[in-house]
């Protein structure tokens, strides 16, 4: 009944026969595992989730340079 027009839908289950209902129970069925399927389809394609940022460690002004000079950050690799 799902897929009929409304106007060819009859106001009470008495007026449908027994055949008429088991064939729209099997397009109900069909229907629901269709959305099943591609609902269950778009779950599977949603993005993991992410790792947090870590920052990386702050190295500050008046600290050795990492890059091995010898010389404090600020008068090194700071400007």
């Amino acid at each position: 009944m799902i897929s009929e027009p409304l106007e060819k839908m009859p106001t009470s289950l008495e007026a449908l026969s027994n055949e008429h209902l088991q064939e729209q129970a099997t397009k109900a069925r069909f229907a629901a595992r269709i959305l099943h399927a591609h609902f269950l389809a778009q779950r599977s394609e949603r993005p993991a989730r992410s790792q947090p940022v870590v920052a990386p460690i702050k190295i500050g002004r008046n600290e050795p340079c990492p890059c091995g000079s010898g010389k404090k950050y600020k008068q090194c690799c700071l400007h």
